[in-house]
């Protein structure tokens, strides 16, 4: 059905008055939905345009104020839209339709999460995972080099398209650590993204929700300290939001091989596997393998940022870079 009542209202005025939205299919996803809009654009020289678009309906949580809401979505737009790489996925519109917000996505068909496609039991060999592992740090090292930290780089917010292009996208809990006027970068603040993905100097953020009860939260508290030993009273407070990411990408590295995430948590005080990682560097984490990957995902799960290896080793390391 193509009437005029199934459009959304624009909010930056790019969409014509005489675009057409017709609503084809809705699917739930990690507390969003996605709809597939199948777009009819009429111009000023009256030729008719077909497109098919997804939209992402953005609704407030629970917990969140609208205030903060409101702070978050033209957060995640105003980051999104100004992304354009074959790796990441950016937005074209935000709109609104019954007091929700719906972002227009620059994506032409829906792609399968990553998470899905591990839990399906999809093999991950050594090609595949270093052809991910390829793209997702072409996609990272772009948005690093826009002064952009993603925060939250997890399965389910890595699309596999048709083609085979990864394509990296949730850009809500995002970090501008440096924008075009600035010559200095920033550090950054506050709890983002899941927990299992998160490096041992963020732990700070995560608060007693995360925790079963009060002795967990004694052994978290220690792990902070831990995690802090050459930082001042003050300092724990900030992190390096592009050394969280090339965190993230390590565990994601891991779930690729294992099928599974390495740890709950990178306390050594509340996750067994991390202490015998942190110790071993050789465990129950991983199979044997290779020395060149050993050293590979050593220096990517460093749990010091300011030795971890930064986005332009990640993408020109001899592993990563071999067939």
């Amino acid at each position: 059905m193509n009437t005029e009542d199934h459009r959304p209202s624009s909010i930056l005025s790019f969409w014509s008055d005489k675009t057409v939205v017709d609503q084809d299919l809705t699917e739930t996803t990690d507390h969003h939905s996605s709809s597939v809009f199948d777009l009819t654009t009429t111009n000023h020289h009256h030729h008719r345009r077909r497109q098919c678009l997804i939209v992402k309906h953005i609704t407030r949580r629970q917990s969140e104020t609208h205030r903060a809401f409101l702070k978050r979505v033209s957060n995640e737009y105003c980051i999104t839209s100004v992304l354009s790489h074959q790796n990441v996925v950016g937005s074209l519109d935000l709109l609104m339709e019954n007091y929700r917000f719906c972002m227009v996505m620059n994506l032409t068909e829906m792609g399968d999460p990553l998470l899905s496609l591990i839990r399906t039991g999809s093999a991950f060999n050594s090609k595949v995972v270093k052809k991910y592992i390829r793209q997702l740090g072409q996609a990272v090292h772009y948005i690093h080099t826009l002064g952009i930290a993603h925060r939250d780089i997890r399965p389910s917010n890595l699309l596999v398209m048709p083609d085979g292009v990864l394509k990296l996208t949730g850009f809500h809990d995002a970090h501008v650590f440096q924008s075009p006027s600035q010559h200095h970068r920033l550090k950054s603040q506050g709890k983002c993204g899941e927990l299992p993905y998160q490096s041992p100097e963020v732990l700070f953020w995560w608060d007693h929700d995360h925790t079963s009860s009060s002795s967990v939260k004694k052994k978290k508290n220690t792990c902070q300290q831990m995690s802090s030993l050459s930082h001042t009273d003050d300092d724990h407070l900030f992190y390096w939001a592009t050394a969280l990411d090339i965190w993230s990408i390590g565990i994601n590295l891991l779930y690729f091989i294992r099928g599974e995430i390495p740890w709950s948590v990178a306390c050594i005080h509340h996750s067994a596997r991390y202490s015998d990682y942190i110790l071993h560097r050789q465990s129950s984490i991983m199979p044997p393998l290779p020395h060149s990957f050993e050293h590979f995902l050593h220096r990517i799960l460093d749990p010091d940022p300011s030795s971890r290896m930064n986005i332009e080793q990640l993408i020109n390391d001899p592993w990563l870079m071999m067939p």
